[in-house]
Parts: C-alpha cells; structure tokens; sequence
C-alpha cells in the first residue's frame, strides 16, 4: 500500500522535474536578455532548484527504506 502511494508521489516528483526543467530554461532566457528583474528571476529560480534535489534524494531514501521494511515483512511472515 504505501509502496504504491509512494509510486504515485514519485510520478509527481518526474513531471514536476520536467517542468523544473523548462522554468529553468525560461528562467535563463530572462537573465540572457538583460532583463530588470534578472536578479530575482535568478536568485528565485536557484532557490527552487535547491529545494528540488533534497527532495529527490529524500523520495529515493525512502523508497530504499519502504522497500527494506517489505521485506523485513516478507522474512518475518515467512
């Protein structure tokens, strides 16, 4: 069950990176064009970014401890 929900989060998780992905190449054809806001757009962008990767390292670590638990389940029923 919970395997199942965290298969579900991590689809999210995929198509929230592409999305990522074309904010980030929005993001640096506003700074390329000298934009008044670039700072922000910059500093902005970057801030999103770094929220992301700890996030995927988390969803990655609990996938191992989800999958960990199974089978401790599994070898204790057994």
């Amino acid at each position: 069950m919970l395997i199942k929900s965290h298969d579900a989060f991590e689809e999210t998780v995929k198509r929230q990176s592409e999305k990522l992905e074309h904010l980030k190449a929005d993001a640096f054809k506003l700074i390329a064009s000298d934009n008044e806001y670039r700072g922000d757009v910059e500093a902005r962008c970057e801030e999103v970014l770094q929220r992301h990767a700890p996030m995927l390292e988390s969803a990655s670590r609990r996938r191992g401890l989800l999958c960990d638990s199974k089978k401790c389940n599994e070898f204790i029923r057994t």
